[in-house]
């Protein structure tokens, strides 16, 4: 159950991310705003591209599928490259323009560090979309991390030297003050906000195919309380199970999100997700590394202390950009984690009540490996602290 209240978490961080890729892809028409105001005398707002495009995409998806997904992505694919290509040999046009990099120059009055991080989060996190298809991939087992580090590495490459580009162009005012900064170093300044809706489609695309599979291996696997939900949402159409109801049902909560129109406040949103989903993961890779359990058997192996360091950095992060939400979305995580069946029911138990018992139990029936026996009785020690801590967060369950 800890893998499905996991999954959730996820599903709802991949559905919310379409919403937002939409909007920032209306974002990027926003430079040609005032040209379609003096040639219609009507005022254009982001919704009214935001919208008609995420029906339009959503339609596409029902009816096409992943197949045709893929193949607009490599249309976007290569527009974004084009684009990259024509920022990096371009300079600054401004008169304004910086004379060298100074990676500690300010602006007056900047936002907090964590506010700022909170935004751009989300840029980061389709170097995962290769997780949620993992059932189209052939050999996921060796896709998946060879996928998911290639395109953390070249994503870092990039975003490096672009910031490098920008700050070595431009004055740090000019780049807080327009969004569209980068227009103005690129060879043709069109292309950023090309390159930009491209970007966008491309991220909106990868979340709409990985969000409805997310949701329907949950139904699959019957996490949710109604079992005609779960069959529902698990049911495929043709033979590659396309997941059309779970489609569908991603298709409301895009369409509520895309509603509120503002791209920061749905980015903080996204983030918070998304933090306590791999937090939980770095946390459970953490005590599986100490568990000794024989179906924990990855092909990718990491260091405990990678794992440990991941969980810790990423309940921090959600501490500091918004504490509220961070206790509300850990305590609901709690809440939907069961305690352990080899508790005896009917019965409650005072706070650590059965430490020494849990680990002569779990001794007896180590065998005689010493050292396994001693990860089995750390891991099995911090799992009866673990299930108490549930139990004295949320009494009201029975046991």
């Amino acid at each position: 159950m800890v893998g499905g209240t996991i999954g959730i978490s996820l599903y709802f961080s991949q559905a919310i991310s379409i919403a937002f890729y939409m909007i920032a892809f209306a974002e990027a028409f926003t430079p040609a705003f005032g040209w379609f105001e003096g040639l219609t005398g009507i005022e254009p707002q982001t919704w009214m591209i935001s919208i008609p495009a995420t029906v339009l995409l959503l339609v596409l998806m029902i009816t096409r599928g992943a197949e045709l997904g893929v193949t607009v992505l490599w249309v976007v694919v290569t527009t974004l490259a084009v684009s990259l290509f024509m920022f990096f040999i371009g300079s600054s046009s401004s008169s304004s323009g910086s004379t060298g990099l100074d990676i500690f120059a300010k602006v007056q009055n900047p936002d907090k560090f964590f506010v700022v991080f909170a935004i751009i989060f989300p840029a980061f996190t389709g170097m995962t979309a290769g997780v949620g298809l993992s059932g189209d991939l052939k050999n996921p087992r060796k896709s998946i991390p060879l996928g998911t580090l290639s395109a953390t590495l070249a994503g870092m490459v990039i975003y490096f030297f672009v910031v490098i580009k920008m700050a070595h162009s431009l004055p740090p005012e000019e780049l807080a003050a327009n969004q569209f900064a980068m227009s103005k170093i690129a060879v043709w300044g069109p292309i950023i906000p090309i390159g930009l809706a491209a970007a966008s489609i491309s991220s909106a695309i990868g979340s709409i195919l990985i969000a409805p599979r997310t949701l329907q291996a949950l139904g699959g696997d019957q996490v949710f309380p109604s079992a005609a939900v779960s069959k529902f949402l698990a049911k495929g159409r043709g033979e590659a199970n396309e997941p059309m109801n779970a489609t569908i049902f991603t298709a409301g909560i895009v369409f509520a999100v895309v509603a509120l129109g503002n791209v920061n406040f749905v980015a903080q949103i996204i983030s918070m997700f998304f933090m306590i989903t791999y937090g939980f993961l770095c946390l459970v890779s953490f005590l599986e590394h100490f568990a000794g359990n024989p179906s924990y058997r990855p092909t990718f192996r990491s260091k405990w202390y990678l794992s440990l360091i991941g969980a810790l950095a990423c309940f921090i992060m959600m501490f500091q950009m918004a504490p509220v939400y961070a206790f509300l979305s850990l305590y609901s995580h709690c809440c939907d984690i069961p305690e352990p069946e080899t508790r005896p029911r009917g019965r409650r138990r005072s706070f650590g009540h059965d430490k020494g018992r849990a680990v002569s139990t779990h001794t007896s029936t180590a065998g005689a490996d010493s050292k396994e026996a001693g990860r089995s009785r750390f891991i099995q020690l911090a799992a009866v602290f673990y299930r108490d801590f549930i139990e004295f967060v949320h009494p009201s369950r029975p046991i």
